[in-house]
């Protein structure tokens, strides 16, 4: 079967909108579901804290990733909250 031009098995979860469409099986998705969650709780901590007066260097690992990229190497930029 397809919906939105990806192929979707059964048993397998539809998420959509009108951007794109991602097809998951449950474990994929439960996976997700966390991860979202995590990354949620991580965002609300960083939003109280700005607004409580921090700078951005203060929630995220601003310095160390423009060193890393400067010297080549690798690099995420990370909330550290």
């Amino acid at each position: 079967m397809q919906c939105g031009g990806v192929t979707v098995n059964p048993g397998e979860i539809i998420f959509a909108d009108r951007d794109d469409v991602v097809v998951m099986d449950k474990e994929e998705a439960t996976k997700a579901i966390a991860k979202g969650e995590e990354i949620q709780i991580k965002e609300d901590i960083a939003l109280k804290r700005i607004q409580n007066g921090a700078r951005f260097n203060e929630i995220c690992n601003i310095n160390e990733h423009i060193e890393n990229i400067k010297n080549g190497i690798p690099s995420k930029l990370k909330l550290t909250v």
